[in-house]
Protein backbone atom coordinates (compact mmCIF):
# COMPACT_ATOMS: atom_id res chain seq x y z
CA UNK A 1 0.00 0.00 0.00
CA UNK A 2 1.05 3.54 -0.32
CA UNK A 3 2.26 5.40 2.36
CA UNK A 4 -0.65 7.97 1.73
CA UNK A 5 -3.37 5.19 1.94
CA UNK A 6 -3.20 2.60 4.06
CA UNK A 7 -5.76 -0.29 4.02
CA UNK A 8 -9.34 0.01 5.25
CA UNK A 9 -10.13 -2.34 8.59
CA UNK A 10 -13.86 -4.06 8.63
CA UNK A 11 -15.08 -5.08 11.50
CA UNK A 12 -17.73 -7.91 11.64
CA UNK A 13 -19.34 -10.17 14.67
CA UNK A 14 -20.89 -13.66 13.27
CA UNK A 15 -23.22 -13.48 16.56
CA UNK A 16 -23.89 -9.99 17.75
CA UNK A 17 -25.39 -11.56 21.45
CA UNK A 18 -22.86 -13.07 23.95
CA UNK A 19 -22.39 -17.30 23.19
CA UNK A 20 -21.64 -19.81 25.40
CA UNK A 21 -18.56 -19.23 27.74
CA UNK A 22 -17.77 -22.43 27.83
CA UNK A 23 -17.61 -23.19 23.98
CA UNK A 24 -14.60 -23.23 22.47
CA UNK A 25 -15.18 -20.99 19.72
CA UNK A 26 -16.27 -17.49 22.21
CA UNK A 27 -14.71 -14.90 22.41
CA UNK A 28 -12.62 -16.35 19.19
CA UNK A 29 -11.46 -14.41 16.13
CA UNK A 30 -10.11 -14.63 12.72
CA UNK A 31 -8.12 -11.45 10.94
CA UNK A 32 -7.55 -11.71 7.11
CA UNK A 33 -6.07 -9.57 4.52
CA UNK A 34 -6.41 -9.00 0.71
CA UNK A 35 -3.79 -7.24 -1.29
CA UNK A 36 -6.20 -5.54 -3.57
CA UNK A 37 -7.59 -3.62 -2.68
CA UNK A 38 -6.13 -3.20 0.86
CA UNK A 39 -8.29 -4.54 3.25
CA UNK A 40 -7.93 -6.11 7.01
CA UNK A 41 -10.66 -8.22 8.36
CA UNK A 42 -11.40 -8.66 11.94
CA UNK A 43 -14.33 -11.34 12.45
CA UNK A 44 -15.00 -12.30 15.59
CA UNK A 45 -17.20 -15.17 17.01
CA UNK A 46 -19.29 -12.54 18.97
CA UNK A 47 -18.27 -8.69 19.80
CA UNK A 48 -15.88 -9.58 22.75
CA UNK A 49 -13.89 -11.23 19.27
CA UNK A 50 -13.92 -8.38 17.69
CA UNK A 51 -12.88 -6.57 20.61
CA UNK A 52 -10.13 -9.13 21.10
CA UNK A 53 -9.01 -9.39 17.32
CA UNK A 54 -8.77 -5.54 17.34
CA UNK A 55 -6.63 -5.73 20.42
CA UNK A 56 -4.33 -8.43 18.51
CA UNK A 57 -3.96 -6.51 15.42
CA UNK A 58 -2.77 -3.79 17.58
CA UNK A 59 0.08 -5.69 18.89
CA UNK A 60 0.92 -7.09 15.53
CA UNK A 61 1.09 -3.63 14.58
CA UNK A 62 4.39 -1.84 14.37
CA UNK A 63 3.40 1.81 15.65
CA UNK A 64 5.85 4.92 15.71
CA UNK A 65 5.54 8.40 16.46
CA UNK A 66 7.92 11.11 14.74
CA UNK A 67 8.31 14.71 16.45
CA UNK A 68 11.15 17.65 16.29
CA UNK A 69 11.33 20.79 16.37
CA UNK A 70 11.31 21.44 12.72
CA UNK A 71 8.78 18.87 11.69
CA UNK A 72 5.28 18.61 13.29
CA UNK A 73 3.91 15.22 15.07
CA UNK A 74 3.32 12.31 12.30
CA UNK A 75 2.31 9.04 13.15
CA UNK A 76 2.84 5.87 11.52
CA UNK A 77 1.10 2.17 11.66
CA UNK A 78 2.69 -0.26 9.59
CA UNK A 79 1.02 -4.02 8.97
CA UNK A 80 3.31 -7.09 8.09
CA UNK A 81 1.57 -9.38 5.88
CA UNK A 82 3.95 -11.68 5.20
CA UNK A 83 3.84 -14.09 9.04
CA UNK A 84 1.73 -14.11 10.98
CA UNK A 85 -1.92 -13.62 8.65
CA UNK A 86 -4.57 -14.81 8.43
CA UNK A 87 -4.64 -15.42 11.71
CA UNK A 88 -7.78 -18.15 13.83
CA UNK A 89 -7.43 -18.34 17.55
CA UNK A 90 -9.83 -18.03 20.41
CA UNK A 91 -8.94 -17.65 24.27
CA UNK A 92 -7.79 -21.64 25.88
CA UNK A 93 -9.89 -20.73 29.33
CA UNK A 94 -12.84 -18.79 29.75
CA UNK A 95 -11.80 -16.48 32.84
CA UNK A 96 -9.64 -14.52 32.12
CA UNK A 97 -9.69 -10.98 34.55
CA UNK A 98 -8.27 -9.17 37.53
CA UNK A 99 -9.74 -7.38 40.79
CA UNK A 100 -9.60 -3.88 40.79
CA UNK A 101 -11.34 -2.47 44.21
CA UNK A 102 -12.24 1.32 45.14
CA UNK A 103 -10.83 1.06 48.41
CA UNK A 104 -7.31 3.01 50.01
CA UNK A 105 -5.65 -0.30 50.81
CA UNK A 106 -3.85 -0.67 47.65
CA UNK A 107 -2.70 2.89 47.52
CA UNK A 108 -3.59 3.58 43.95
CA UNK A 109 -7.16 2.04 43.17
CA UNK A 110 -8.54 5.13 45.23
CA UNK A 111 -7.17 7.33 43.22
CA UNK A 112 -9.98 5.91 40.13
CA UNK A 113 -11.80 8.51 38.25
CA UNK A 114 -14.65 6.52 35.90
CA UNK A 115 -12.41 8.05 32.99
CA UNK A 116 -9.34 6.59 34.63
CA UNK A 117 -10.91 3.41 35.23
CA UNK A 118 -12.39 3.10 31.96
CA UNK A 119 -9.05 3.45 30.04
CA UNK A 120 -7.36 1.20 32.12
CA UNK A 121 -10.45 -1.69 31.36
CA UNK A 122 -10.44 -0.64 27.89
CA UNK A 123 -6.25 -1.94 28.10
CA UNK A 124 -6.98 -4.77 30.04
CA UNK A 125 -9.31 -5.73 27.20
CA UNK A 126 -6.65 -5.18 24.58
CA UNK A 127 -5.22 -8.23 25.91
CA UNK A 128 -7.83 -10.82 26.47
CA UNK A 129 -8.99 -9.46 29.74
CA UNK A 130 -12.58 -10.60 30.01
CA UNK A 131 -13.64 -9.98 33.46
CA UNK A 132 -13.30 -7.21 36.50
CA UNK A 133 -13.80 -8.41 39.95
CA UNK A 134 -15.40 -5.24 42.03
CA UNK A 135 -15.88 -4.80 45.18
CA UNK A 136 -19.06 -3.30 46.37
CA UNK A 137 -17.93 -2.26 50.26
CA UNK A 138 -14.58 -1.42 51.90
CA UNK A 139 -15.57 -4.32 54.26
CA UNK A 140 -12.08 -4.67 55.42
CA UNK A 141 -10.46 -1.21 55.17
CA UNK A 142 -11.33 2.60 55.87
CA UNK A 143 -14.74 3.61 54.51
CA UNK A 144 -13.33 7.13 52.90
CA UNK A 145 -10.28 8.22 51.35
CA UNK A 146 -9.15 11.69 50.57
CA UNK A 147 -8.55 10.85 47.38
CA UNK A 148 -12.11 9.25 46.33
CA UNK A 149 -13.57 11.15 43.26
CA UNK A 150 -16.87 10.16 44.28
CA UNK A 151 -18.25 7.78 47.15
CA UNK A 152 -17.71 4.29 47.03
CA UNK A 153 -21.25 3.26 46.24
CA UNK A 154 -21.42 6.26 42.87
CA UNK A 155 -17.81 4.94 42.00
CA UNK A 156 -19.31 1.19 41.96
CA UNK A 157 -21.99 2.25 39.45
CA UNK A 158 -19.82 4.08 37.46
CA UNK A 159 -17.46 0.75 36.83
CA UNK A 160 -20.10 -1.52 36.56
CA UNK A 161 -21.54 0.69 33.46
CA UNK A 162 -18.25 1.09 31.91
CA UNK A 163 -18.02 -2.59 31.88
CA UNK A 164 -21.63 -3.24 30.64
CA UNK A 165 -20.42 -1.00 28.03
CA UNK A 166 -17.07 -2.85 26.87
CA UNK A 167 -19.64 -6.10 27.13
CA UNK A 168 -16.90 -7.85 29.74
CA UNK A 169 -18.12 -9.66 32.66
CA UNK A 170 -18.59 -8.13 36.21
CA UNK A 171 -17.65 -10.07 39.33
CA UNK A 172 -18.57 -9.01 43.18
CA UNK A 173 -16.14 -9.54 46.04
CA UNK A 174 -18.90 -9.92 48.83
CA UNK A 175 -17.53 -11.58 52.07
CA UNK A 176 -20.14 -12.87 54.73
CA UNK A 177 -19.57 -9.94 56.69
CA UNK A 178 -22.49 -7.99 59.12
CA UNK A 179 -23.60 -5.24 57.79
CA UNK A 180 -25.14 -3.81 60.90
CA UNK A 181 -21.48 -3.65 62.18
CA UNK A 182 -19.53 -2.49 58.75
CA UNK A 183 -17.62 0.71 59.73
CA UNK A 184 -18.31 0.97 63.78
CA UNK A 185 -14.73 -0.81 64.10
CA UNK A 186 -12.22 -1.64 61.79
CA UNK A 187 -12.37 -5.04 59.93
CA UNK A 188 -15.16 -7.91 58.78
CA UNK A 189 -17.36 -8.46 61.70
CA UNK A 190 -18.52 -11.71 61.09
CA UNK A 191 -22.23 -12.44 60.02
CA UNK A 192 -24.55 -14.30 62.47
CA UNK A 193 -26.72 -15.00 59.97
CA UNK A 194 -28.87 -17.10 62.11
CA UNK A 195 -30.24 -13.55 63.33
CA UNK A 196 -33.27 -12.44 61.84
CA UNK A 197 -32.06 -8.97 62.15
CA UNK A 198 -28.95 -9.49 60.71
CA UNK A 199 -30.39 -11.66 57.82
CA UNK A 200 -33.01 -8.17 57.19
CA UNK A 201 -30.17 -6.29 56.98
CA UNK A 202 -28.05 -8.38 55.21
CA UNK A 203 -30.91 -8.85 52.08
CA UNK A 204 -31.16 -4.49 52.19
CA UNK A 205 -27.95 -4.38 51.33
CA UNK A 206 -27.17 -6.92 48.88
CA UNK A 207 -30.72 -5.42 47.06
CA UNK A 208 -29.30 -1.79 47.34
CA UNK A 209 -26.17 -2.98 45.62
CA UNK A 210 -26.97 -5.54 42.89
CA UNK A 211 -30.07 -3.37 41.62
CA UNK A 212 -27.65 0.13 41.37
CA UNK A 213 -24.93 -1.94 39.05
CA UNK A 214 -25.78 -2.45 35.56
CA UNK A 215 -24.26 -5.84 35.22
CA UNK A 216 -23.07 -8.73 37.49
CA UNK A 217 -22.40 -11.93 36.09
CA UNK A 218 -20.82 -13.81 39.05
CA UNK A 219 -20.82 -13.14 42.91
CA UNK A 220 -17.55 -14.85 45.11
CA UNK A 221 -18.63 -15.45 48.69
CA UNK A 222 -15.01 -15.83 49.84
CA UNK A 223 -13.85 -18.21 52.49
CA UNK A 224 -11.26 -16.12 54.37
CA UNK A 225 -9.45 -12.42 53.94
CA UNK A 226 -11.92 -11.88 55.51
CA UNK A 227 -15.15 -14.30 55.47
Amino acid sequence: TSPSKGPSIHLNAVHTGEVDRNSLRAEGFTITVTATPPVVTISGVDCRGVLYGIGRLLRMANLSLAESYYTPRSGRVALDFSGDLPLTTAPDRPMRGVQIGYRPKTNSYDGLTPASFEEMVFDLAMFGANQIELIPRSFDDAPFSPHFALSHDEMNVAMSAVLAKYGLNVSLWYPACDPTQLHSSQGCPTGNYSDPAVMAAARADWRQVFSSMARIDSLFINAGDPG
